[in-house]
């Protein structure tokens, strides 16, 4: 992706919508961001012979994030319900490699961009659902997301709340 990140955004902007069930709440804030990440698919159903992550590298750009996943633009179209490997960089903060994600969204914004809604999963899903053995899946390759996503989510908000507040005071 080699657009530049407000490019991104606006493009995005009448397309973001709330995509909520009737009923549900978020259970996380969400907070608007333009920070470059990668991806890279999970071979599911897991084969030893090709191992579990796809060696292929997706690019796109993070336009928010929650404690619950991300919303981005990303350059290639992944199937709604497919898992992926994520690896943030928000904002030189920290960052945090083999998230596991499941796209729950896919539109097309442009020529070959795709704005994507992906929700982060526990590990245990993945075992539950493809019927993996914790040694397969449970390994360094793969993390959950809960820890690491909401210690840098609160990093983030409060170097935020900082820098707000720093430029408040020179007012």
């Amino acid at each position: 992706m080699d657009k530049n990140k407000t490019e991104i955004k606006q493009k995005t902007k009448k397309k973001i919508t709330p995509q909520k069930e009737k009923g549900k709440k978020r259970n996380s804030v969400r907070i608007d961001i333009a920070s470059p990440f990668t991806l890279r698919k999970l071979n599911l159903p897991f084969n030893k012979n090709r191992g579990l992550i796809n060696k292929k590298i997706i690019h796109g750009m993070i336009l928010n994030i929650s404690g619950s996943g991300i919303l981005a633009a990303i350059d290639t179209k992944l199937k709604v319900d497919s898992y992926v490997a994520l690896k943030l960089d928000l904002r030189g903060l920290e960052s945090i490699e083999n998230v596991i994600g499941k796209a729950k969204r896919v539109e097309k914004i442009e020529h070959s961009e795709y704005l994507t809604g992906i929700e982060f999963v526990e590990q245990g899903e993945l075992v539950g659902r493809f019927q993996l053995t914790d040694k397969e899946i449970i390994t360094d390759e793969l993390s959950n997301f809960n820890e690491s996503v909401n210690r840098v989510i609160s990093k983030y908000v409060l170097a935020k709340r900082l820098k707000q507040e720093a430029i408040t005071e020179l007012r």
